[in-house]
This record gives structure tokens, sequence and C-alpha cells, in this order.
């Protein structure tokens, strides 16, 4: 941790959003579309072939 130097396992952790690591990042966005319905993200998992979670970036 970079507050004590102590190792702790991510899985310990507790996130205050849902949070995801992995391997590349599909962002989209456009200021005219609130959520992305689920049928929506369920078609562009099926054509990515892999199952996805969707994240909310907080900048």
């Amino acid at each position: 941790m970079p507050c004590c130097g102590a190792r702790v396992s991510l899985n310990d952790l507790i996130y205050e959003w849902p949070a995801g690591f992995a391997r590349f990042v599909l962002e989209a966005m456009n200021p005219n579309v609130g959520d992305l319905p689920d049928a929506a993200l369920a078609d562009v998992a099926e054509a990515l072939g892999t199952p996805l979670r969707k994240i909310w970036a907080h900048y």
C-alpha cells in the first residue's frame, strides 16, 4: 500500500464503485446519451466474444 508499504491482495480492498482490472479498455463517449442499456452491452459483448462489465469513470 502506498501509505504504509504493506502487501495487500486486490481482493481484500474495499471499492466504492464497481471497479475492474483488464488488459484493455473499450471507451465510448457521447454527451447526448445517458446510460448504455443492458441489451446494447450484451450486443457488444457478443460481437467481441467475451463478457463485459460496465464501469463508470470518475475523473
